[in-house]
């Protein structure tokens, strides 16, 4: 769900070995992870509050999208 309070879920169908960030609004990586499954939950609870980017890097392709986290 979007906006988050605590897990977020990221479906990425045809990422064989894609590499996802989360920055926060100042620019900050506060999470970087490797997926490698079609879904992944994260555990979003210990970031802050507010608007974050969540970036997918696979090959030569990048998607990016925003996430809101709310407590």
């Amino acid at each position: 769900p979007n906006p988050a309070e605590t897990f977020v879920s990221i479906f990425c169908l045809d990422c064989s070995d894609a590499m996802m960030t989360i920055i926060d609004a100042s620019g900050r990586v506060v999470l970087e992870q490797r997926l490698s499954s079609e879904r992944t939950d994260l555990d979003v609870s210990s970031l802050s509050s507010g608007l974050h980017v969540i970036r997918i890097i696979d090959g030569e392709s990048m998607e990016q999208k925003f996430l809101s986290i709310t407590r």
